[in-house]
């Protein structure tokens, strides 16, 4: 579980938000979510962080990029 620090403006909760879910072909099958960390009283938010998943050629699952950490490693790194 993705543990989150409260907002740096306001205090409150953020939560790890999915914007768009889908997948490409080109060249293999991967999958892209997007990611962004919100507060929930909306005042402010991180980028957008992009998945890339996808399937070896040997079967092995593959993780290049895990936007979900990437945001909200980004959120809890504020200065």
């Amino acid at each position: 579980m993705i543990e989150l620090k409260p907002c740096p403006f306001c205090g409150g909760k953020a939560r790890l938000k999915r914007l768009r879910g889908g997948y490409k072909t080109n060249p293999t099958t991967a999958i892209f979510d997007s990611w962004q960390v919100v507060c929930q009283s909306n005042c402010c938010r991180t980028s957008e962080f992009e998945d890339e998943i996808y399937h070896a050629d040997n079967g092995e699952v593959v993780v290049k990029h895990n936007g979900a950490e990437e945001a909200a490693e980004t959120w809890n790194k504020r200065v």
